[in-house]
């Protein structure tokens, strides 16, 4: 029986190394795939969840291509190969049937991305249908464009939808307050400081774009005085009065010397 075996298996040799061989360029392609996946999200092309799933993608298609084709050689099935790809038709059949609304957000994102129609950072109001969001752009890959609320809230709105949707740029307005602290033992570093960590706590302003400029520094015999030029960016013109008062509001609460805050008009 043994030798049966060994003579069934040595009288087909040719078809078993064929199907190894076959095995074995699957494995190597879907080593490479994966490898230029990795290269191409360490380059920041794609995230890591991308990465897995076009990595399950390939391997799922070398799986339904390489092993019917191995055990239609191996055992001599004569219509090996069509069957391999009448399975590889259905496979992607029922994956673009089922990822159409992904594609179409893919697809979607590459195109906002090269037009520059929405830029990062920029405060917009999107209106679909009945719904409208508002917020600040986050431009993130994949499916969603994010938008950050006022209240720290994100909206993940799809990027197939921002094609039939009406959007609306705020312009970005500014707001200047003049900032006179007087005081014994004054010194420049730590009021700067201390302006810095008061503005980190306001909710009107864009963080990212503050300025803080010295104007002038008066020494006396017993007190220094300093004057400082804040300009803060607020994204939404409609909360101008508010962030004014915010503003004038941290700088009397936190500043710990003789203040006085004023706002310089346009």
């Amino acid at each position: 029986m043994v030798e049966d075996l060994l003579g069934s298996v040595y009288g087909r040799s040719g078809e078993v190394a064929g199907a190894l061989i076959i095995v074995l360029i699957s494995v190597g392609l879907y080593l490479l795939f994966s490898r230029i996946l990795r290269r191409l999200r360490v380059k920041g092309v794609m995230d890591r969840s991308l990465e897995d799933a076009l990595r399950l993608i390939v391997g799922v298609l070398l799986a339904v291509v390489a092993l019917p084709l191995a055990i239609s050689l191996l055992f001599r099935i004569e219509y090996g190969p069509l069957i391999s790809l009448l399975i590889l038709s259905f496979f992607l059949f029922s994956l673009i049937l089922s990822s159409r609304e992904y594609l179409a957000n893919v697809l979607s994102f590459i195109i906002f991305s090269i037009a520059g129609t929405l830029k990062e950072g920029e405060y917009v109001r999107i209106d679909i249908g009945q719904s409208s969001y508002e917020g600040r752009v986050a431009l993130s890959k994949g499916e969603y464009m994010s938008l950050r609320t006022e209240h720290g809230h994100l909206v993940y709105v799809p990027y197939s939808k921002l094609h039939s949707s009406v959007i609306t740029k705020f312009s970005k307005a500014l707001v200047s307050v003049r900032l006179k602290a007087r005081g014994k033992g004054l010194e420049v570093e730590e009021l700067l400081r201390t302006v810095d960590d008061a503005l980190s706590k306001a909710t009107y302003v864009d963080r990212d774009n503050v300025t803080v400029e010295l104007l002038r520094v008066v020494e006396s015999e017993d007190s220094r005085e300093v004057m400082l030029l804040i300009n803060a960016r607020i994204s939404n013109p409609a909360n101008m009065n508010r962030a004014r008062e915010e503003l004038v509001e941290l700088l009397m609460k936190n500043v710990q010397y003789e203040t006085s805050v004023s706002v310089v008009e346009e």
